[in-house]
């Protein structure tokens, strides 16, 4: 048998970490002994090794117990890392009192705890407050009461705030609305054959189809597979908008009645309703996750997602490499092997070299005050929790100096994230180098023509990458940012470009050529692991042959 000792508890977002060590000693005889190995054997399966050591989560009494997989070491130390808000079936550590145990040659060893952790138990717990403050979950890290032989406990407890709430009009209403939209979506189901022949992009952000949605909508037409498939789409501008009861109807039925659904961003209409389990929901999302902390990992913020949140009935979302599945797996609460590497399929026209000169042949056509020279793109994401309260600071930016810096050799256009409403005050007398590009459609394609990309949160990143072309980050909110919406990663180390505080550094930037350039090629490396214009197809290909099929396989075909 062995015997263990945690030394050490830290966290990183909503991931806990527990180091220590383990040590082989021989064991004391248990009249319970061969009750709990039958037990625990058969939670571990057909996989078991006599010879090997396995770590439990579990209540005192085995009321609750979990597999865990940790790292270990030849020398007997391991390393135990626990997504709190992901632990088992898509769900949060449920509530009791958890110790750590191994598991060796029928003995089952509960984890003791040096005297440090007891005295740190404060720092190392954790409050995940959420849902506008009406929940609260807690992760405390505590040693039991033993002084001589203080075991190591694990303690959770998702709180609700407990009071009256007042019956209103819109409660009333609400109700009435969900149980409508379940009554007539269940009804709907159960009356519609479903053959696996029906497919629906959705898209709850915008009044059409773009990027990976459309890339794959267009795709499966050009295959010819609108011939083997009914293919539907649904447009609304649900998140951060009102639509009316009629474009409600049109989506339940035809969420009803599809069997696989692609989404491209958050869907409202996932907190109004839960799947069936034969429907598969596939997440193509939009834009590119590694920068800035979303959905589950920054939970505990201002504005993070309920614990039940539509997230987690993804069947499975797409990302542009393997080492980005944690990243996903982590933001949407779902498990990592639902995390499909096909690479992006908006990108893929980004490597069509005919694409790129028919591209800038028509762009300059329509834009012939813009060719000969060079354009600076500025897209900065908004601050602001939502589409509702969007904005720009344009305070922050001197209009007369970037107009003396533009001089004859740049223009510098304004592409503002399309929640901000405020169109950038540009000043009569520099509108002929400012210019406000914030209604062109496709960011993507104007990428193709820009030279020098300014941003400092925002996912585009990861489309200008490929031009390898060089970018700044004007993150004069940099600390501030990092507090409310926090990063996935430190911020200076992976931002490919050169950071820049405030308008003085990007403006020497600029007059300098200071980009930083080695950092966007390591970008490159690190979050592409295809760059052959093929995502779309090796997406489609995966979803009509194996909708399970094994995502390291596929990564590495």
């Amino acid at each position: 048998m062995y015997t263990g000792l945690v030394t050490e508890v830290s966290w990183e977002r909503v991931f806990i970490t527990i180091r220590g060590t383990i040590n082989p000693e021989e064991p004391d005889w248990d009249e319970e002994r061969p009750a709990i190995a039958e037990k625990l054997r058969q939670i571990i399966g057909e996989d078991y090794d006599p010879q090997r050591p396995y770590f439990f989560l579990r209540t005192k009494k085995y009321g609750q117990t979990y597999l865990l997989s940790p790292e270990l070491s030849e020398e007997g130390n391991f390393s135990i890392r626990i997504n709190v808000t992901e632990f088992r079936d898509r769900k949060q550590i449920p509530n009791g009192a958890f110790r750590i145990s191994v598991f060796h040659g029928g003995f089952d060893s509960v984890l003791r705890a040096v005297p440090k952790i007891a005295e740190q138990a404060l720092e190392l717990s954790r409050p995940f407050i959420f849902n506008k403050t009406e929940e609260c979950y807690v992760v405390n890290v505590l040693t039991s009461s033993n002084e001589a032989d203080p075991s190591f406990l694990l303690r959770t407890y998702l709180y609700k705030r407990k009071r009256v709430k007042k019956i209103t009009f819109r409660r009333i209403r609400d109700h009435v609305i969900k149980v409508c939209i379940d009554f007539y979506y269940s009804l709907l189901y159960h009356l519609v054959p479903h053959n696996g022949k029906r497919i629906l992009l959705a898209t709850e952000t915008r009044g059409y189809l773009q990027g990976n949605l459309e890339a794959i909508y267009n795709r499966l037409y050009e295959r010819g597979l609108d011939k083997k498939f009914h293919i539907y789409t649904s447009f609304r501008r649900a998140s951060g908008g009102n639509e009316g009861a009629l474009t409600w109807l049109k989506l339940m039925t035809r969420v009803a009645i599809c069997d696989t659904i692609l989404i491209d961003d958050y869907a409202p209409f996932l907190n109004w309703m839960t799947l069936k389990k034969k429907t598969r929901l596939i997440q193509v999302w939009h834009a590119g996750v590694g920068f800035k902390a979303v959905g589950f990992a920054r939970f505990g913020k201002l504005g993070t997602p309920v614990l039940d949140a539509g997230h987690r009935q993804y069947d499975y979302a797409i990302v542009g490499s393997k080492a980005l599945k944690k990243v996903y797996a982590e933001v949407f609460g779902i498990e990592e092997d639902a995390i499909i590497p096909t690479g992006l399929p908006r990108m893929d026209v980004l490597f069509d070299p005919k694409r790129q000169k028919k591209f800038e042949k028509e762009f300059f056509e329509e834009y012939p005050s813009l060719e000969g020279k060079k354009l600076i793109l500025f897209a900065p994401t908004f601050r602001g929790m939502g589409a509702k309260t969007a904005n720009y600071p344009y305070e922050k930016l001197d209009f007369h100096r970037i107009y003396d810096f533009c001089g004859e050799e740049y223009l510098f256009l304004f592409k503002m994230h399309p929640f901000i409403r405020e169109e950038p005050p540009i000043p009569e007398e520099c509108s002929d180098r400012l210019i406000d590009f914030s209604h062109y459609p496709d960011v993507n394609e104007l990428l193709r023509v820009t030279d020098l990309l300014i941003t400092d949160y925002s996912s585009i990143i990861y489309d200008y990458a490929v031009f390898h072309k060089p970018m700044l980050f004007f993150a004069y909110d940099k600390e501030a940012y990092s507090a409310i919406r926090g990063f996935q990663n430190d911020y200076d180390e992976f931002a490919p470009g050169k950071v820049c505080t405030d308008f003085d550094q990007m403006e020497a930037a600029i007059r300098n050529r200071d980009f930083e350039t080695e950092k966007a090629e390591r970008f490159l490396k690190e979050n592409f692991d295809y760059m052959d214009g093929k995502s779309t197809d090796r997406f489609i290909d995966w979803f009509l042959t194996n909708p399970s099929a094994d995502v390291l396989s596929l990564s590495e075909s």
